[in-house]
This record gives structure tokens, sequence and C-alpha cells, in this order.
């Protein structure tokens, strides 16, 4: 009598139960990551369009007599902003959009660097002798009642910011000879 050998034809379940369980734990960690890429493209796409501003305000400048006037300011010594930029509303600042070209493409900028994070998470005055841009970041600032923003200004700063709490977003204005001059801070 010739006996027939037996041959396996597929998987138990144990073993695919157990491939199904490393795809998972793989796919959860991939997932996790891309998480934090995407955070980290939109910061970085944020900072080039606040260098793009910079460049922008520059020419600005220099097309209105060596001026940021008129002037879009808000009274931030109270600690509160009451109005974000890009500004919708008729007007002709730097920061309008129905301004000049340079103005428009400020104006353009600035919308599309919101849109990437926060709403209402920027703030922008000017006055005549100068600007400060601020927009906070996707990035997870520590400890966990702090943020990250990014400032740039008319002295050519451009730099991420940690705050403690809510504050102004990290705006200085400085009064010298009395003319209101806001700025990125210092430190």
């Amino acid at each position: 009598m010739k006996s027939r050998a037996t041959t396996r034809g597929g998987f138990t379940l144990i073993e695919l139960l157990v491939v199904i369980a490393i795809i998972s734990l793989l796919s959860s960690i991939v997932l996790a990551s891309l998480g934090s890429a995407r955070s980290k493209a939109k910061d970085a796409a944020i900072i080039e369009e606040m260098f793009s501003i910079r460049s922008a305000a520059e020419i600005y400048f220099q097309d209105n007599g060596d001026t940021y006037l008129p002037v879009l300011f808000y009274d931030l010594s109270e600690g509160v902003a009451e109005n974000i930029c890009p500004v919708d509303l008729p007007g002709n600042s730097m920061f309008h959009a129905n301004g000049s070209s340079v103005a428009k493409s400020i104006h353009n900028s600035i919308k599309h660097a919101t849109s990437l994070t926060k709403p209402n998470a920027n703030l922008c005055a000017s006055s005549q002798f100068g600007y400060a841009i601020t927009i906070l970041l996707n990035e997870i600032a520590q400890p966990p009642n702090s943020q990250t923003i990014f400032c740039i200004d008319h002295k050519g700063t451009a730099k991420k910011i940690y705050l403690d709490g809510f504050s102004n977003y990290g705006m200085v204005v400085d009064e010298p000879f009395g003319k209101a001059v806001p700025h990125c801070p210092d430190s």
C-alpha cells in the first residue's frame, strides 16, 4: 500500500493574525510620523511666506517715500490685539487688498500663510517708522499653555519666538521720541 504525503496548503489562523498585527503596528508608526511631517511642512510654508512678505514690505517702503504710511496700528499696550491681518476692509495700508500692487502681494501672502495655521492667529501693525507681523506656527510648544510664533519686522528680524501664555503675539511697541514703532522682541 502506498501512503500519500500530506502537504500543507496554506497558513494557519495564528500566522495570519500575527502578520496582521505586525502590519497594523507598522502602519500606526508611519501615520504618526506623517502627522508630524505635515505640521512641519505647513510651518516651513508659513516661514517662506513671511520671508516673501518681508521683501515686499521693503519694496512698499521704497515706493512710498521711505515710510510705511498709511498707518495700520492697533493699541498693543493693553496686551490685546483687536484686529488681525490681512485686512479685507477698504483702506490702503500695506496690509489692505485694495492698496498698491505691492500691498496686494503682501495681503495675499499673509492670507496664504494664515490659511496654514489656526484662524485669527496673526497680528500686523505698522507705523510711519516700522512694521511687525507675527503668525502662530503649528509647532507644538512646551509647556502646554505656550505658543510658538514667527515674527518679521522692518529691522530685518525674522525669527521664531516661544511665548508663555497668550500675550500680544510677541510684538513690542517702542515709542522713541513719541513715535510708535512696532517690532519683534530683541531677545
